[in-house]
């Protein structure tokens, strides 16, 4: 099975949002006020649509899956452990303000083509 192509960007972006919510999640639990500014959400808001919007509309499986993912972890268990869990629902907060635009546009995209 040939191994998938992944583009820079799609590297590049995937892995900016990752570092981007880890600083500000780690921030915030160090009590950073910078940390919660709306401009940083507004950010990977923008990175998540303009991954969306480059992303190989083959591939739409991973990305949602992985997107179905974090989101079944904001309501598990794990998340409410009182020591890490400030820290890991901002960590998912931030990282599906990056991956649920850009699951969205991806999925509009296949939509698309499917009825084109």
């Amino acid at each position: 099975m040939p191994k998938k192509k992944v583009t820079p960007w799609d590297k590049w972006s995937f892995n900016a949002a990752w570092i981007i919510s880890l600083i500000l999640a780690l921030s915030l639990s160090f009590g950073q006020p910078w940390a919660s500014y709306g401009v940083w959400s507004i950010i990977l808001v923008v990175l998540g649509i303009l991954t969306g919007i480059i992303y190989k509309i083959k591939d739409v499986n991973p990305l949602i899956l992985t997107l179905i993912a974090l989101a079944v972890l904001t309501g598990s268990s794990i998340i409410q452990i009182p020591d890490i869990q400030p820290f890991l629902s901002k960590l998912v907060e931030y990282f599906l303000s990056y991956l649920a635009p850009a699951t969205l546009i991806v999925g509009i995209r296949k939509v698309y083509k499917m009825f084109n």
